[in-house]
Order: C-alpha cells, then structure tokens, then sequence
C-alpha cells in the first residue's frame, strides 16, 4: 500500500496489518499504532511525533530521518530495523 506522504495525523490504526507499506514522509503525528504489524514498512522521513507504536511489529521498517519526538515504542519488535529516527532513541519509553 502506498500511503507515501499522506496526512494521517491522529488516526487510530491499532491492530492494523501495515505490513509493506511505504509511509515514507508522511504525517502520523499523534497516530496510534498499539499492536500494529508494520514489518518492512517504510517510515523514512515520516513525522511520527507524539504516536504511539506501543507492542507493535517494526521488524525490517526503516526510519531514517523519521521524527520521533514524544513517540512511545515500548515493547516494540524491531529486529533489523533500519533508522537514524531524530529527536530522540526509539527505544526509549
């Protein structure tokens, strides 16, 4: 699916199956991604602020130059997961 660039601030997408999807630049600001499946999505240079990818499946994503200021990643699968996510460590809760 390709959702390159989209505005998709504040949407609640738990649960959902992102799985290749490419986000790449776009707006998921204060988005909810609890228990989502986003493995080899691409989020590269995605404004992630604030969302919540809590117990999500990041396995493969990539994140470089992704915003993730105030974003919650606890308990997220991220093994092989690519990323140079600026504001501040992806795995910090």
């Amino acid at each position: 699916m390709n959702l390159a660039g989209a505005d998709l601030s504040g949407i609640f997408l738990s649960g959902a199956d992102l799985g290749n999807c490419d986000l790449s630049g776009a707006d998921v600001s204060n988005s909810t991604f609890v228990l989502a499946r986003l493995t080899n999505a691409n989020l590269s240079q995605a404004d992630a602020r604030g969302a919540d990818f809590s117990g999500a499946d990041l396995t493969d994503a990539l994140l470089i130059s992704a915003r993730v200021d105030a974003a919650v990643f606890g308990l997220v699968e991220i093994r092989g997961t690519e990323g140079d996510a600026q504001g501040r460590s992806m795995l910090a809760n």
